[in-house]
């Protein structure tokens, strides 16, 4: 499953808990097209909770930026 974030120019701490959050099978396994915030938001989280794993979503493929 992955998220396109391409119309989501702002996300917060809400996607965070979302990503977090176990889904069973169908949770979160790739971001696409983050834009600068969102990347930024992930970098910070990463920074604060090392072992939340948040580092994941940020080297997937199609995680990159944003048109």
């Amino acid at each position: 499953m992955s998220w396109d974030l391409r119309d989501a120019p702002f996300v917060d701490v809400a996607a965070l808990h979302l990503l977090s959050t176990p889904t069973g099978p169908q949770r979160v396994m790739r971001l696409a097209n983050l834009h600068p915030q969102a990347r930024r938001l992930l970098t910070i989280a990463c920074d604060l909770f090392p072992d939340a794993g948040f580092d994941r979503y940020l080297n997937t493929p199609g995680a990159h930026q944003a048109a």
